[in-house]
């Protein structure tokens, strides 16, 4: 057997499966697979196909990426598939904990992306996120206090998109807010 005829078993046994997600964003309100959750289904899947997940950060004279390889335990054919990414400054941290949040983060969307597990509140055409867009129209402003629970919680967001894109699930954003929301994640 292939390392894709196992890759292709392995997506179908978490497929398969019916882990509840564990994850919750509180400012959004929506429920997401953690980290732990997407780990635990990638090695069971993997342990029974005979592969093995290895994941790395590598430099390159223009930026940092992250590498995801798969490797077949019997044949030692490997896929890798990489994603090029920024290191987030995060307030209160250092940089080994900025790299970490970062890994964290890259090598749960690498697995998701390569083993199809499928997460619809990440995608804003679903049938549910359009009837959240169609009623409500009535967007209000983001008044103050709004604002400050919004950067006393925007550790939850990696990047100014990121936070911009969930804002206007809510409020109103206009470029007076936006630059607001940008100066936050340039400090």
């Amino acid at each position: 057997m292939t390392i894709y005829e196992k890759l292709a078993n392995a997506k179908q046994q978490i497929a398969e499966t019916d882990m509840k997600k564990s994850g919750k964003n509180s400012f959004s309100n929506y429920e997401y697979f953690t980290p732990e959750q997407v780990s635990i289904l990638v090695q069971k899947a993997c342990n029974t196909c005979g592969l093995v997940t290895l994941f790395s950060l590598k430099r390159n004279e223009y930026w940092e990426y992250w590498l995801l390889k798969v490797v077949d335990v019997e044949s030692w054919e490997s896929i890798e598939v990489e994603w090029a990414t920024a290191i987030p400054e995060i307030k209160a941290t250092n940089v080994a904990q900025q790299i970490w949040g970062c890994m964290t983060y890259t090598e749960r969307y690498l697995k998701m992306s390569l083993f199809w597990i499928i997460d619809n509140n990440l995608d804003f055409d679903t049938t549910e996120n359009t009837k959240k867009n169609v009623t409500n129209w009535g967007l209000k402003k983001m008044t103050d206090a709004d604002f400050k629970k919004f950067e006393e919680n925007m550790w939850m967001f990696k990047t100014w998109d990121e936070a911009i894109a969930t804002v206007k699930t809510k409020y109103i954003v206009d470029q007076i807010l936006e630059a607001k929301i940008r100066a936050l994640y340039t400090k």
